[in-house]
């Protein structure tokens, strides 16, 4: 049975429904797993709609499971304890793209498929308007596997020759919001965040100072235990929930301006593998 130290249980349909008839083979439930890039409240709010959808839909009940971190994140999807999961692109490009687990599809916001990151600091900080001003200042980053608040943001600075032993201090801190929320009190003097967190930030004082390139966006992934049926109908009902009301309301729930689930060629990711060669 999966511990689960961080979870919310959401399969709660008709009791009339026989859910044994609709999961995998020897499979009475299956556990969707997201890695903690927002807080805990927040990522229930988004993915319950989710997988009470996709409990619908497969006719087997689906379960949010919230992953205290990053690392633990993906050492239960290699160890099989999740079944599907949401990723950020650095993870699934440098780790899971490499185990035999399937891909099955990318988020698309507002019709792009990829987004981008924001280095931070206040308004009000007349001190720090590029990344050269970060010399000497307190950094905050989000977690070490992070995508956008940690390996493109601190590629990034090495580019434009500013690395960690410049500054005064540095801290990863749990996710976006937490290093947002440290810029804005004024415990660092900058941050890395993705462009979500830094527009919804914005209005409250703080300022970009850099914006990365493009980088692929977040995929949806299954267990390697899946058969090539179940992949199939996986991908279907992901790539095409957006055709269905109900679909849309359930992608808009992950991100106001998500617009659709494609299939992309993974080849795309291969920008974050070079630049984790690069940073390492």
């Amino acid at each position: 049975m999966l511990r689960l130290s961080l979870v919310v249980i959401i399969a709660i349909l008709s009791p009339s429904i026989l859910w044994a008839d609709g999961c995998p083979s020897g499979k009475n439930e299956l556990i969707f797993g997201v890695h903690p890039y927002k807080t805990p409240p927040i990522i229930n709010r988004s993915f319950s709609p989710m997988v009470i959808y996709l409990s619908g839909k497969l006719n087997c009940p689906v379960k949010l499971y919230i992953s205290p971190d990053y690392a633990s994140h993906q050492n239960k999807l290699f160890q099989g304890e999740l079944d599907l999961a949401y990723a950020g692109p650095a993870l699934y490009a440098n780790k899971i793209s490499l185990k035999p687990h399937h891909y099955l599809g990318t988020l698309e916001n507002s019709g792009k498929s990829f987004f981008n990151g924001h280095i931070i600091a206040l308004k009000s900080n007349n001190k720090i308007n590029r990344i050269a001003d970060l010399k000497g200042k307190r950094f905050a980053f989000g977690d070490k596997n992070s995508t956008m608040s940690y390996i493109v943001p601190l590629y990034e600075m090495k580019k434009n020759d500013i690395t960690i032993d410049l500054f005064e201090s540095y801290k990863h801190l749990g996710n976006h919001e937490d290093v947002a929320l440290a810029v804005l009190f004024g415990t660092f003097d900058a941050g890395a965040v993705k462009e979500a967190v830094y527009q919804k930030y914005r209005p409250r004082g703080v300022k970009s100072i850099f914006k990365t390139r493009d980088i692929p966006e977040h995929v949806f992934v299954a267990n390697s235990t899946f058969s090539k049926r179940w992949i199939g109908k996986l991908q279907n009902i992901l790539t095409t929930m957006h055709k269905e009301k109900k679909g849309k309301v359930v992608l808009q729930k992950i991100k106001k301006d998500t617009s659709k689930i494609v299939i992309l060629d993974t080849k795309k990711y291969q920008i974050l593998r070079d630049i984790f060669k690069q940073s390492n």
